[in-house]
């Protein structure tokens, strides 16, 4: 494939100067030299994937060659910009005429370094034939599935994987530690500790607690506190604060005298309250100590929860009676678990049971072991590869080495296309939260994964991010954003010391978290979890980076860090990653040097102007400029043919696109565009968009917007905002495509569209603004998945009604700013699967919904700034009250709670 490529550049390059023609004809032979080279060394490599504990020297060779084929990756980018760039400057203008003899310059040193390349793999291949089959001696495993097979089954994976762990081994566990919680006779009880081996389910348990009802009745205010090995204490006081006082940010690296008052504030919130709070992964005292001025002496009712690893850590900070030391599952609770996962719920086949049961032993019964155990070997048929797994725990060590081992066959047994995007994963900081569509684009941004026929770049990635989830080497928590609830991904702490382990042995990743930053000359990737001016003294030392990602928020922004390591010489940078440093507030025109970025997150930034020289770009495939404050892109954004997805601020907030769209034809997300005629009639043109968020939409726009649509075949996600000034929109004509699975509407309308009803994928509908005359719910209710269902300022009616059998699969219904409506009801047999219901703002709705007690599923009620007379019909004394008495959870904004509900012990959100 390379020599196809490179046979095509060369004869795109044409006609130039002697001494670059001379040379190219030198590149091309030196180039199909080391393909031959490489070609004969991939059997190997390809070998030594499918054994375990290589021979010290061929583990060397193989690292060499990997680092060789990078460097080689690295000069054919390099290659394919000076062809461009020679395109670009083919007329005859003096400028151009010695940017031609710059060029020729570069052709040279792209030509000499192959010619360095050619001899160190001589010398590598010279090395190569020395090893045959004994030094790959090992423990043979076979290859794993192809992960894009996983696909098939992501929504059973997905449910296993959120369930599993919390299913077996803890109700008595849970149970102990709630009483420990809610007992007020339990004075001495003011701090609990849990502890227990790392992978053994400690936060599984203390977060069952923390979400169960009993605790949410008992505390006014709860709050959960991740104590990473790298944590400060302006980060613990910051998320305290945010989650008991809603406090949007506490500036890091604050005045002591700041700090002093923010403990006193949490301080005394916590004698007047009835609070509680959790640590979760308390590593040492020292930890503790930090800390523990935060909370009064004597908290009287309040109470803290912690989770260590370390006895010695729990035995000094909570009472002797007050330590709950987790024990591993018993065998049969161990058994049932690794079945669930294993053979998805069914028994084990009768040929396997012996082989699988002392694999089960291996365990220890560790929780995390046998979920990623059972992981690895769901689907597997074979006796013969139970076998050689079995035998690969032989030599194992117990305790803490076991589940260390297991961790490690299951990264070894991973097909090859999975390793570097689990390694990749560990670059985030520890308990680091990232969605998922953000870490498919960056695989993709890395080119780790393959193409296949039918699928784009990303879903492919998908089928690898499954994958990952499936084996448990990922999984599921939950991001909270303003308006809803997302699902956020996050690696065990186990996993991922595993993974940076791995990473660092392998040169794949390095990760700085304070001190004098000490780059290798071969570093490939930068992960600052930490953010210092001046930690940087030198240039030059990473020529080779190809990614820079950084977290946290210093108080001012290191300009001349990020102009060492980013932009002074790693011209094979992919991947520019600043979300969230909210410091920065703008990008040098050096940017444009970053002739191979093909990723740039500005997200949650203060950056507000993009420098022109962005549109020098070329391989660019990923901008992200949400909730930065950019408000205008520069002119050449629409040479940029190869992005595939934009993500402008906020989409109700949209920009206008300067010139023309119709050539981003890669365009799969275009999130943020301001409306004109122009965009309007070319959007259709990008046959590729699956998301689509527009703004400023006029109601002359209809005619032309529905024609565009009707081309978006693939199209899942739209969005849309109208402008004000243009009155009612009429959406009638729009013609969306049935694989619609999410929408989006802020703005006037006459009616919902009969085409509502017949959205037969949509799972999530927002509708803001609308002020609807007529009743929404008769148009929405019969959608077999809608899940989603989200009503701010939409209706401006009086009644609302839901009939039986009406939302089959709704799960989360908020209804905010309903200002006209006096009366809600729902009839039996509606909303069989609702879970969470939001009211907010409703002014003039004085009593609860009507038949909210056929409403068997409720989980969660959630009540805001409701009238008065809402409030004491639900209060302890009030009629409604025993209406409510199925609902585990009733959250109340807390400025009510004292007056109406003196019995109640419910928390504010």
């Amino acid at each position: 494939m390379a020599e196809r490529i490179l046979g095509g550049l060369v004869t795109k390059i044409g006609s130039v100067v002697a001494v670059q023609a001379m040379e190219l004809v030198c590149l091309k032979k030196e180039m199909k030299r080391i393909m031959k080279e490489l070609e004969a060394m991939q059997p190997v490599i390809e070998q030594a994937y499918q054994v375990r504990d290589i021979n010290g020297s061929v583990a060397v060779w193989i690292r060499e060659v990997k680092e060789m084929a990078l460097d080689i990756e690295d000069i054919l980018d390099e290659f394919t910009h000076l062809v461009g760039e020679h395109e670009r400057t083919i007329s005859g203008s003096i400028k151009k005429y010695v940017h031609r003899l710059k060029n020729a310059i570069n052709w040279i040193r792209v030509s000499e370094e192959l010619k360095d390349i050619r001899t160190q793999l001589e010398d590598i291949h010279k090395r190569k034939i020395q090893y045959d089959d004994k030094d790959m001696r090992g423990i043979s495993i076979a290859p794993a599935d192809d992960p894009i097979e996983i696909r098939e089954h992501r929504a059973a994976v997905s449910l296993i994987n959120r369930r599993d762990e919390i299913l077996f081994g803890i109700e008595e566990n849970r149970t102990v530690l709630i009483d420990w919680l809610t007992n007020d006779e339990e004075t001495k009880c003011g701090i609990i500790a849990v502890q227990g081996m790392g992978g053994i389910g400690k936060t599984t348990l203390v977060a069952q607690v923390y979400n169960h009802q009993e605790v949410m009745k008992n505390f006014n205010f709860r709050a959960w506190v991740t104590v990473s090995q790298t944590y400060t204490i302006d980060n613990v006081l910051e998320s305290i604060l945010h989650q008991f006082f809603q406090e949007e940010h506490v500036e890091p690296n604050a005045q002591m005298i700041d700090r002093v008052e923010w403990i006193q504030k949490i301080h005394d919130h916590m004698q007047q309250q009835r609070c509680v709070i959790f640590f979760d992964d308390i590593w040492s005292i020292d930890g503790w100590d930090d800390i523990r001025d935060i909370f009064p002496i004597s908290m009287c009712r309040s109470k803290i929860v912690y989770t260590t690893r370390d006895y010695d850590v729990a035995s000094k900070l909570a009472s002797e009676d007050f330590v709950f030391k987790l024990q591993p599952l018993k065998e049969d609770k161990a058994w049932a678990l690794f079945c669930k996962r294993a053979f998805h719920g069914s028994c084990c086949p009768g040929e396997l049971e012996d082989l699988a049961r002392e694999l089960v032993k291996r365990c220890e019964g560790l929780p995390l072991a046998i979920i990623v155990l059972g992981g690895l070997m769901c689907s597997k048929t074979s006796i013969t590869y139970w076998r050689m797994v079995l035998s690969g725990f032989e030599s194992f060590l117990g305790g803490d080495q076991r589940i260390k081992d297991i961790l490690k066959l299951s990264l070894e047994v991973l097909p090859y296309q999975l390793k570097n995007c689990f390694l990749y994963c560990s670059a985030f900081p520890e308990d680091f939260l990232f969605r998922k569509n953000k870490i498919i684009r960056l695989w993709v941004a890395e080119g780790f994964v393959e193409g296949k026929k039918g699928m784009t770049m990303e879903e492919v990635a998908e089928g690898y991010f499954d994958n990952l989830i499936s084996r448990s080497l990922l999984h599921v928590a939950v991001i909270r954003y303003i308006f809803e609830e997302t699902e956020g991904f996050k690696m065990h702490d186990l996993v991922r010391e595993m993974a940076v382990t791995i990473s660092q042995e392998e040169n794949f990743c390095m990760m700085y978290n304070g001190g004098e930053l000490q780059p290798k000359n071969r570093t490939r990737r930068l992960s600052l979890h930490k953010i210092e001016d001046n930690m940087l003294k030198s240039k030059n030392k990473m020529s080779r980076l190809r990614t820079l990602m950084m977290f946290g928020h210093p108080t001012s922004f290191p300009r001349k860090t990020l102009n060492n390591v980013a932009f002074s010489a790693c011209r094979s940078m992919r991947v520019l990653d600043l979300e969230g440093v909210r410091s920065l507030n703008g990008l040098p025109n050096a940017v444009g040097n970053l002739f191979n970025l093909r990723f740039l997150s500005l997200r949650n930034t203060n950056v507000r102007k993009l420098p022109e020289s962005i549109a020098k770009l070329n391989n660019l495939q990923t901008l992200d400029l949400t909730y930065s404050k950019v408000h205008k892109l520069p002119n050449g954004i629409r040479k940029l043919t190869k992005l595939r997805h934009m993500m402008l601020p906020y989409w109700n907030s949209s920009i206008q696109m300067p010139g023309s769209i119709g050539d981003l034809k890669d365009m799969q997300t275009l999130i943020g565009i301001r409306a004109n005629s122009q965009v309007i009639q070319e959007v259709g043109d990008l046959t590729q968009l699956r998301s689509l968020g527009i703004g400023d939409v006029k109601t002359s726009d209809g005619a032309k917007l529905s024609d565009s649509l009707a081309k978006l075949k693939c199209l899942v996600s739209l969005s849309m905002e109208s402008d004000e000034s243009s009155g009612r929109l009429q959406l009638e004509t729009l013609n969306p495509p049935q694989c619609l699975a999410e929408l989006k509407f802020d703005g006037r309308l006459n009616a919902l569209p009969l085409w509502f009803g017949y959205l037969a994928n949509l799972t999530r509908l927002v509708l803001r603004g609308c002020k609807l005359r007529e009743d929404p719910i008769p148009s929405l209710q019969s959608l077999p998945k809608l899940a989603y269902l989200w009503l701010g300022s939409a209706f401006d009616g009086r009644q609302m009604r839901v009939q039986g059998r009406g939302f089959p699969s709704l799960i989360q219904l908020q209804l905010i700013g309903l200002n006209e409506l006096n009366e809600i009801i729902i009839e039996e047999g509606a909303m069989k699967r609702l879970e969470l219901l939001e009211l907010r703002y409703c002014t003039e709705l004085k009593k609860l919904p009507m038949g909210i007690e056929f409403l068997t599923r409720l989980q969660e009620f959630r009540i805001y700034d409701m009238p008065k007379e809402f409030l004491e019909r639900l209060g302890s004394v009030g009629e409604d009250h025993p209406k409510v008495r199925h609902i585990p959870i009733v959250l109340i904004d807390w400025e009510h709670i004292d007056h109406y509900f003196s019995e109640w012990r419910t928390r504010r959100i």
